[in-house]
């Protein structure tokens, strides 16, 4: 966190004009008592900057803060906000910050930046991000089989799956013919070809792509190695849609295990699992188990992802899908609403699919939504996310 000890420096950047629709202006006021607050790292660096007027202080990654007041003022547009450092939830930070240091240590640091743009549902900066990096310097091979796994990640999120497809196998086939072959690289473009063929709908591809990312893997990393639970994930998926809930419970268990033995406790790969389950019970036609963990799957989303992320819009939907089901049809709407609010283009078949969807339309008649709920529930396509 980057803030000013000046008051009016901090006032200044807050009412800048700025050519931004829907703006709310913020001014924050950060309050460390550094004889009560432990677990804090702030740092006054203003000697070190170009610009020492600023008066700039730094604060750790990790800190946590208490909010004290939140009052607004109609006057100057602004809202102001006093908040205390704590010690309160600075050891599930510190458990995520040194699951991602890990993570990090492993990494090539500028490839990291675009994989988190990714992440992020920044799909056309990243592109541009890896393009830039492909062409301006002088990636080496193992950087380049990145690069274009990334981009691929990129193109399938924006449904350009053709493109995506080429960007895949150019990597996997850079991975496997290198001396000596990085399996475990070359396990993951498996895995992300596998996802890309569950969302073309070609089953079958997708289960022998899952079936060798998860073969490779068991020749390079241990058992419980988070990369295993993902394809596991997927593999559990396809027995879902195949309707062996039996097989899909037993690799999503499985998963689960191991995201609770090696994640954080704030991972979004847990709320990854709980959406597992929630598939495998509306497959089972268990709307009220599926509605709870899609429920707190979606919570926990929200805490640690953008709000504009495809991930919200796809879990929105399907509580709008439960609540359409139960004859909640005002809350349907409203998480139809939601679902809207996503980075992915309009061509994309999740966009596509929600304009085709009448069900959450606002012209639809009592008739139609009569005729709707007397068909089987599978006219609800539930998204596997």
């Amino acid at each position: 966190l980057s803030t000013s000890n000046e008051r009016q420096v901090a006032y200044g950047f807050a009412t800048k004009p700025v050519n931004r629709p829907n703006l709310q202006r913020v001014l924050f006021e950060y309050k460390v008592d550094i004889t009560v607050v432990k677990k804090i790292i702030v740092a006054d660096i203003r000697k070190y900057s170009d610009f020492p007027e600023e008066a700039e202080m730094l604060v750790d990654l990790g800190a946590s803060f208490q909010i004290d007041s939140c009052t607004y003022s109609e006057e100057e547009d602004l809202w102001f906000v006093t908040a205390s450092a704590s010690d309160q939830g600075a050891a599930a930070a510190e458990e995520y910050i040194e699951y991602q240091k890990a993570k990090m240590a492993e990494s090539n640091m500028v490839l990291m930046f675009g994989h988190l743009l990714v992440e992020m549902g920044e799909y056309i900066k990243a592109e541009k991000y890896f393009y830039a990096i492909l062409y301006s310097s002088n990636p080496n091979d193992e950087e380049i089989a990145c690069i274009y796994h990334n981009i691929g990640r990129a193109h399938r999120r924006k449904g350009e799956f053709d493109r995506a497809l080429q960007c895949f196998n150019r990597s996997y086939q850079t991975h496997l013919t290198a001396r000596p072959p990085r399996l475990m690289s070359a396990a993951k473009t498996i895995n992300a070809i596998g996802i890309l063929y569950i969302e073309q709908g070609d089953i079958h591809k997708a289960k022998e792509s899952f079936e060798r990312a998860l073969k490779l893997y068991t020749r390079t990393v241990n058992r419980h190695h988070p990369d295993i639970g993902g394809t596991l994930v997927n593999l559990g998926n396809i027995f879902c849609q195949q309707e062996d809930y039996d097989q899909a419970s037993i690799y999503f268990k499985r998963a689960e295990k191991i995201f609770q033995r090696r994640l954080p406790s704030n991972h979004p790969n847990l709320a990854l699992s709980l959406n597992n389950f929630g598939n495998l019970h509306y497959q089972k036609n268990e709307y009220e188990q599926a509605m709870n963990a899609f429920k707190t799957a979606h919570e926990l989303k929200e805490k640690i992802l953008p709000p504009d992320h495809p991930d919200l819009a796809g879990g929105a939907y399907n509580l709008a899908v439960l609540h359409t089901i139960h004859n909640e049809h005002e809350l349907a709407n409203q998480y139809f609403e939601k679902s809207n609010n996503c980075t992915l283009p309009e061509s994309h078949p999740f966009r596509q699919m929600l304009k085709s969807n009448i069900i959450f339309q606002e012209s639809t008649t009592d008739k139609q939504v009569e005729d709707i709920e007397n068909e089987e529930p599978t006219e609800y396509p539930i998204l596997r996310l």
